[in-house]
């Protein structure tokens, strides 16, 4: 069953929509995780190819759902959703705007001339493993030291729990005093700060890119409360968890 037409009357939309579901839960058939699905891109902009590779799913995964009828168009369709939201996850991890659009405009036009399922399949695989090399190489410009190296993959390995700084000094063998004094010195910020600060922005991605609720998020960042969480999120971005979403998360899909 194809995509249902967007010009069709509400009622008749409605009962595409249904029927679809029906047809789904039938053949047993669901879309993939989106938990999964957020390691994935989160390990792209991260510049982690190691787990790209484990977490990337080939476009023809039943799981991924039919967007056409025609099997090159249903990969083509994919891929275009794939390059979309890798650009914007990557722009946010720090790459050029500029760099990141054209980049995207070059692959999606690749994308329109291509034919066959073999060639999307191996276009799918260059765009992620270019975007993933990018932003390696950006990571890379952004530490100066191997100390402040550490703190980075600390923080990231222990983002859903609450972060203790001796336990981190003591993990990484080196004192607090210097390891927090060479952090601000190098990056002009706290190691509490940029704690704080990628657990905001793990949020804002959870907010806009995933449906899990607000207590979920607060909990799997190692908030002690929703208000505190909520209270936090506040003071670093001025809008509330449900005001983000609200504003953020039908933008970054409505052109996929």
């Amino acid at each position: 069953m194809g995509t249902p037409d967007s010009s069709l009357p509400p009622n008749q939309l409605n009962q595409d929509i249904t029927q679809a579901l029906f047809e789904q839960r039938e053949i047993r058939m669901s879309h993939l995780a989106l938990d999964r699905e957020y390691l994935f891109f989160h390990a792209i902009k991260n510049g982690d190819s190691k787990e790209v590779l484990r977490l990337m799913e080939p476009l023809t995964n039943d799981q991924l759902g039919t967007l056409s009828d025609n099997p090159v168009n249903n990969l083509r369709y994919h891929l275009i959703i794939t390059i979309a939201l890798t650009t914007r996850f990557c722009i946010e991890a720090g790459l050029d705007s500029e760099r990141a659009y054209t980049l995207s405009d070059i692959y999606i036009r690749r994308a329109d001339h291509i034919r066959t399922t073999n060639e999307i399949t191996k276009l799918h695989r260059e765009v992620i493993l270019e975007f993933t090399k990018i932003m390696r190489q950006i990571k890379k410009e952004q530490v100066t030291s191997l100390p402040v190296l550490k703190v980075y993959q600390y923080v990231e390995a222990h983002l859903h729990e609450k972060i203790n700084l001796d336990a981190m000094s003591e993990e990484l063998h080196i004192t607090k005093n210097y390891l927090c004094g060479l952090f601000k010195k190098e990056t002009g910020r706290t190691i509490g700060g940029y704690i704080t600060e990628q657990k905001i922005n793990t949020a804002k991605e959870l907010l806009a890119y995933t449906d899990y609720t607000l207590q979920e998020i607060s909990s799997y960042l190692a908030y002690s409360s929703m208000s505190h969480f909520i209270k936090v999120f506040h003071s670093s971005t001025g809008l509330t968890p449900s005001g983000y979403r609200q504003a953020n998360y039908s933008k970054h899909f409505k052109n996929t």
